[in-house]
C-alpha cells in the first residue's frame, strides 16, 4: 500500500493558488487570475484556479518589465532639428494669440408646422 500512496505523490505537480501568489508578491489575486488566464497559464477545475511550477515560471517571465532604450538616454530638453516657418518668435506669438471665436449656432425655431393627430373620432 505504501508503494500507492508514493506513486500518487509522485505524479501530483507542485502548484500554488492566485491567492497564494497574490499574498506572496502582494498583488490583487484579481490581476494574477487575469493573467493567468491571458496567458493561458493556469489549470481550471470548475472554479478552482490552480498554478503548476510552469505556469507560475510564464507569469513570470511575461509580466517582466520590457528594457526600455529612451530611459537610458539623457533628456536635454532641446530638439534635433530647428524650428521652422519663422522659428521661436513665430511660434510664441501663435500659442499666446487668442484663438478664433467660433460661430454661434442659429436657433431652428418656427421650422414646422405642430399637425393635431386627433381624428375626432368620437
Amino acid at each position: 500500500m505504501t508503494g500507492a500512496v508514493r506513486m500518487t505523490s509522485e505524479l501530483l505537480p507542485k502548484y500554488t493558488t492566485p491567492e497564494e501568489f497574490a499574498e506572496h508578491f502582494r498583488v490583487p489575486v484579481r490581476t494574477v487570475r487575469e493573467i493567468a488566464r491571458r496567458l493561458g497559464a493556469c489549470s481550471q477545475i470548475g472554479n478552482a484556479i490552480i498554478l503548476r511550477e510552469d505556469d507560475v515560471r510564464r507569469i513570470m517571465e511575461k509580466t517582466r518589465p520590457c528594457p526600455s532604450k529612451s530611459s537610458a538616454v539623457e533628456r536635454s530638453g532641446t530638439i534635433e532639428v530647428p524650428l521652422t516657418d519663422g522659428g521661436s518668435e513665430a511660434l510664441l506669438k501663435r500659442l499666446t494669440e487668442k484663438p478664433r471665436s467660433a460661430s454661434k449656432r442659429k436657433s431652428r425655431r418656427g421650422r414646422g408646422n405642430v399637425i393635431s393627430m386627433d381624428r375626432g373620432q368620437d
